[in-house]
């Protein structure tokens, strides 16, 4: 039976953008981040859509043959002896990200709060906006260690922020389809608009925009 955790641990699984490969699927997905329960990914194909898939059927990560139980048993019992110092390195760099993120995430509500009587001249960023005044931030650390979750007053997912590869994924069905159908927009200008928005009013650095087809994440 494949130890899950192990395999989360070996291959990094938390992080985003690595490449995986499924026992009898022969698409490649781009990993998103861990299911709650730790059993499984979130993973896209394109940035247009979100799936979930279970680890135990996990075959390769970029590009390569994950390595087998048996293997993994082997290879931890003839570890280096400055594997503690590695382990000592890798949490402070994680105390380090959290911080980082616990500091933004307690920037942002200041931020969002003055959003409360901003009058926009553009119609369509000012619904995109008002989507995100009196919203809830959430972190989960253990799950999520370097993301920023919105939600709405009625918990609905309104977008996350990825603060180590600097993406933001926005709710296709809350805002996205919104700005699509009511204003004449087709994806690419959604993804130029918005991440125009997202840099001037909440203060992020922003490598792309995506959608996203997650109603909740938490």
């Amino acid at each position: 039976m494949m130890d899950l955790e192990k395999l989360i641990k070996r291959y990094e699984l938390w992080g985003k953008n690595h490449t995986l490969k499924f026992k009898g699927d022969e698409s490649v997905y781009y990993l998103k981040g861990l299911t709650p329960d730790r059993k499984g990914v979130f993973v896209t194909l394109n940035g247009l859509q979100t799936y979930m898939k279970k680890l135990n059927k996990l075959e390769k990560v970029n590009g390569k043959e994950i390595v087998k139980e048996s293997v993994l048993m082997t290879f931890e019992t003839f570890v280096p002896k400055n594997l503690e110092k590695r382990q000592e390195e890798f949490k402070r760099i994680q105390e380090k990200e959290e911080k980082e993120l616990n500091d933004l995430a307690s920037r942002l509500p200041k931020i969002i709060e003055g959003f409360k009587d901003l009058k926009i001249n553009d119609e369509r960023e000012q619904f995109f906006i008002d989507k995100f005044k009196n919203c809830k931030i959430k972190t989960d650390h253990k799950i999520y260690p370097n993301e920023i979750f919105f939600f709405d007053q009625k918990d609905n997912y309104l977008a996350s922020y990825d603060s180590k590869n600097e993406e933001f994924w926005i709710s296709l069905q809350n805002i996205w389809s919104f700005l699509e159908s009511n204003y004449d927009l087709n994806y690419d200008q959604v993804k130029e608009l918005t991440k125009a928005w997202i840099e001037q009013h909440f203060k992020l650095r922003l490598v792309s925009v995506w959608q996203t087809t997650c109603s909740s994440k938490q």
